[in-house]
């Protein structure tokens, strides 16, 4: 379930990077940031928000009464994980653990060989790579285009324009077009604002880049969703889901995970530890919640990630002629797609 964020997480993820990138290039080579951030993060207290101003009102608190806390977990993680981790091996989280709609999204991003890969963005960058025509030189005037590409089918024409269209925003969205005619203070604003979806795009993939989790997440869910069976229809109806998740995440202790070993051994711990405060709290949480009936506020800031799968799916359906295409199978299907092209184009030389 998204929805729902651990504010800390990003702030963690930073010091670490900032902290490792000042120490020797053999003692980088011996730890990650993930295992740097799990270690420290279970340590820390969780700030899980769902609303934008939980999650301004979280990260102010974050760097203002915890920074001090933060570099000490950050700089103990470094020091004890040269030593070794416990609950750390060499094989990754299970699959099933990180999946999301971000974690296909990264995956995406790898076979498209693009960095900084927007949900909205992926429709094009696979019209790209599927490409056939030779590479046309940059065109800006829309008469000319269109007399460039008259020999093609209508369907090969629309590709090329949709393809032309997306690298010229995504030249735009990169700095690499000047501004025209626009203030100095227009263009401070254009790249602030970049910078700042650039930060918003990487919260919303870190965990599933970086492959960390806190285990309790799911179970957390499941519990709840479990819970609210026995809740009238006319109140469930009016309690987010969301706001139960992130109010017993918030008093329970986070059990962050880089490995199949460190899942395996906290997961069996929570269930034999910690069942009954799972329960507790998010009983607690759904008679909280329950007092306070859904209201219009604005969500995070990484809601819009989400809403750009919504409508970059249905495009990619039409692409692919795949009305079956949901986030579980949608890397499976692009990459088994460009092989596909990839021996066809192949065979034709």
């Amino acid at each position: 379930m998204s929805g729902f964020k651990n504010v800390i997480e990003d702030i963690v993820v930073k010091n670490a990077t900032a902290q490792l990138d000042n120490l020797r290039a053999d003692i980088k080579q011996q730890i990650s940031i993930s295992e740097i951030a799990a270690f420290a993060l279970n340590r820390l207290p969780p700030l899980y928000v769902t609303t934008e101003i939980g999650w301004a009102h979280q990260h102010n608190r974050a760097l203002n009464d915890l920074e001090e806390e933060i570099f000490n977990n950050v700089r103990r993680a470094i020091a004890v994980l040269q030593i070794g981790d416990p609950l750390h091996d060499h094989t990754p989280l299970p699959e099933d653990e990180l999946f999301c709609k971000a974690r296909s999204l990264v995956k995406l991003g790898k076979i498209l060989e693009r960095e900084q890969l927007r949900w909205r963005d992926v429709p094009s960058a696979l019209l790209a790579v599927m490409q056939t025509e030779k590479e046309e030189p940059v065109i800006e005037d829309e008469t000319t285009l269109q007399e460039s590409i008259k020999h093609l089918s209508r369907g090969k024409r629309s590709a090329v324009i949709d393809i032309k269209g997306y690298l010229q925003r995504s030249k735009r969205r990169m700095g690499l077009i000047q501004l025209r005619d626009a203030s100095w203070t227009d263009a401070i604003k254009a790249v602030d604002s970049t910078a700042i979806e650039y930060e918003e795009l990487g919260s919303y993939v870190l965990k599933a880049q970086l492959g960390f989790s806190n285990v309790l997440e799911k179970l957390v869910v499941l519990v709840a969703q479990h819970l609210m069976r026995d809740v009238p229809p006319e109140v469930s109806s009016q309690i987010d889901m969301t706001e139960i998740a992130a109010y017993a995440l918030n008093r329970l202790p986070p059990m962050y995970a880089t490995s199949a070993r460190g899942y395996q051994l906290l997961r069996q711990r929570a269930q034999v530890e910690l069942t009954k405060e799972i329960t507790a709290q998010v009983r607690q949480a759904i008679l909280k919640v329950g007092r306070s009936p859904k209201h219009a506020k604005p969500p995070l800031p990484l809601a819009k990630f989400e809403k750009e799968y919504d409508l970059a799916l249905e495009e990619l359906k039409q692409i692919l002629n795949r009305p079956d295409l949901t986030s579980q199978n949608v890397v499976e299907i692009v990459e088994a797609t460009l092989a596909a092209r990839a021996n066809e184009l192949t065979n034709s030389h």
